[in-house]
């Protein structure tokens, strides 16, 4: 079937778990002949890295430290081409890079909330607050103990 120039889709007695490219769709049946479902013993638990010990909310949570600080420091390059340098074109530049800056700061800390357990309010007041929630927000991930970031172990289902 046709959709446009160049874009067709194909259809199988399968699943669909090809990709639309521009050129056209892939279809490759589950059902095929000759394909075998990975047994369970294959499909082992494999760490994110193989020689660290960290946790996802870890990683997370030391990568918006870095964003934090960083969106603290954007933005007072910022007051400082606007309100003591009065350059316009520094200040049209660095202002760009700051809203990217703090765009990632606020989807990070929206994404890190539930994980780490702060409240909606705790997370508005970070965003709002500009270069001060930047330095909240580190002062509180730098205090935060790592047990707090690494997840219970549930208990023994053999116990």
């Amino acid at each position: 079937m046709s959709i446009g120039v160049g874009w067709s889709i194909g259809v199988s007695t399968g699943a669909f778990t090809g990709a639309i490219t521009g050129a056209g769709a892939v279809v490759v049946s589950l059902t095929a002949p000759g394909y075998r479902l990975p047994c369970a013993a294959t499909l082992r638990a494999v760490p994110d890295f193989a020689d660290d010990s960290s946790t996802e909310l870890e990683r997370k949570a030391k990568a918006l430290k870095f964003v934090a600080l960083f969106e603290t420091v954007t933005y007072l390059l910022l007051a400082y081409f606007w309100l003591v340098a009065h350059n316009d074109t520094l200040k049209a530049v660095v202002g760009f890079f700051h809203g990217l800056v703090w765009m990632t700061f606020v989807a990070m800390t929206v994404i890190i909330r539930p994980d780490i357990g702060w409240t909606w309010v705790y997370t508005a007041l970070v965003v709002v607050t500009g270069p001060i929630g930047g330095v909240l927000v580190w002062w509180r991930l730098r205090t935060t103990p790592r047990a707090a970031l690494v997840p219970h172990r549930s208990p023994a289902a053999d116990r």
